[in-house]
């Protein structure tokens, strides 16, 4: 088609100017009739008795293909299976304590994989792949069966949602194949195309789709929950009376949270978008929001990840005294780009707060006509609030004085006071690793005569 484009595109500009542009599209559309009809007539030949040369010629795995498949691919594949029968057996002893996100991304990898391995190496006939087409249907079916168990614990605790809906998907897909593999080996791959078309279909349908059977469970998850506590009358949010159960708490903020995320949803008329924002929640719900835990952080053992997070108290901050009002931008890399200046009597005043990869320790620099008059990286504010507030598994956010929040500095040139709004510091024991999020508000600074 571009061929004959650039001849009719050639003949336009040189010959005759006044060709209608309708010439491409009959190009186009004969050349499209052409390739479509060459397409067909070089089609193999699938009539049950002939042998299409070409078609097996074409179908035959290339050596390099083979090799990949035989002495890595399925290596790696039962090395995976291994892995997840030590698993099983593992929650046979322990306990199920696999976190639900991570064992259904591994399990979802697993499961596709493999049975696509198992149907690319159907016709090799090594010994290692023989083993494979043998023991990883059987293997698949009991790994299954522990997956199933967590994603039951996980339906328990936290309703069905967008991520255990395509675990499910996925975990139905791959039991059958797994059943056909067994059953009918090498036949079986049609079936396996049916059983996942079907699904894929399944999961656009109305009503049992992705995108609304986890929003009507999860609304009615919400709405139990709302009336158990007597917080859902006629349609209608009320406040909690007295502070729910923590566990309640906690359902409730996950399931609002996740309805708030949803788009195109249909939701109730009393439920409120803007529920996801903290001050709304707690205005309407009657209690701060408060995230629930996976009961398998870090292996069973939430000790090892602490944390403080405070927020400032809603008051008027007199700045009577000060000459300037600094504003931050939210984030930039240290540098000496995306500074502040502001014109005084003394002379020019360069402002930077940056944040040092990878812990986001924050640094305040104040430079004046150049030289640096101020530099602190917060060290021994943040000393004395992690006294004060020492890190451990807290609920939410906790609301401090203004006090608490702003630091002073003073030198011959300048006073000026920095007013946080908010600040996390997260503590890895297991990795002794500290991570800093603290938010500016301002910076007020006073020039001195």
């Amino acid at each position: 088609m571009s061929g004959t484009s650039a001849v009719a595109g050639a003949i336009r500009a040189l010959l005759y100017r006044e060709m209608s542009s309708k010439v491409y599209m009959y190009i186009g559309t004969i050349s499209g009739f052409l390739a479509f009809t060459i397409f067909l007539g070089y089609f193999p030949d699938f009539s049950k008795g002939n042998v299409d040369e070409h078609r097996a010629v074409a179908q035959k795995q290339p050596k390099f293909v083979e090799v990949l498949f035989q002495y890595i691919m399925v290596p790696i594949v039962l090395a995976m299976t291994v892995v997840l029968l030590l698993w099983a057996g593992k929650t046979i002893v322990g306990g199920m304590r696999a976190d639900f996100i991570r064992l259904s991304s591994i399990a979802t990898s697993f499961a596709v994989s493999g049975i696509w391995l198992h149907i690319m190496v159907t016709h090799n006939e090594t010994a290692i792949a023989k083993f494979y087409k043998k023991v990883y249907p059987v293997a698949v079916l009991f790994i299954l069966a522990f997956e199933a168990w967590a994603f039951v614990l996980q339906l328990q605790k936290y309703g069905l949602k967008t991520t255990e809906y395509f675990f499910i998907v996925v975990w139905v897909a791959a039991l059958f194949a797994a059943i056909l593999l067994i059953i009918k080996k090498s036949k079986a791959h049609i079936g396996i195309v049916a059983v996942v078309c079907s699904l894929a279909a399944i999961t656009v349908l109305p009503f049992v789709g992705y995108n609304a059977l986890p929003v009507t469970a999860q609304i009615n998850r919400l709405e139990n929950l709302l009336n158990n506590e007597g917080m859902l009358e006629d349609d209608k949010l009320i406040p909690a009376a007295a502070e729910p159960d923590k566990n309640v708490r906690e359902s409730i903020t996950d399931a609002v949270s996740f309805l708030a995320g949803t788009n195109e949803a249909k939701l109730p008329s009393w439920f409120d978008r803007d529920l996801q924002n903290s001050n709304t929640f707690k205005s309407k719900m009657g209690f701060e929001q408060i995230w629930p835990q996976p009961d398998d952080f870090y292996e069973g053992s939430p000790g090892f990840y602490m944390s403080t997070s405070l927020y400032r108290e809603q008051v008027a901050v007199d700045v009577s005294n000060y000459n300037w009002a600094v504003s931050f931008q939210e984030y930039y890399e240290k540098n000496q780009e995306g500074g502040i200046t502001v014109k005084g009597k003394r002379g020019m005043y360069d402002i930077y707060w940056t944040y040092t990869p990878p812990d986001n320790l924050p640094d305040l620099k104040i430079m004046l006509n150049s030289r640096t008059i101020i530099e602190d990286d917060l060290n021994t504010y943040i000393d004395k609030i992690i006294e004060k507030y020492p890190p451990g598994n807290m609920e939410s956010s906790q609301k401090v004085p203004l006090d608490d929040m702003s630091i002073k500095f003073e030198t011959p040139e300048v006073e000026v006071m920095l007013v946080l709004r908010d600040l996390s510091i997260s503590l890895d024991t297991r990795e002794d690793r500290i991570n800093y999020w603290i938010n500016p508000d301002a910076l007020y600074i006073r020039e001195k005569q």
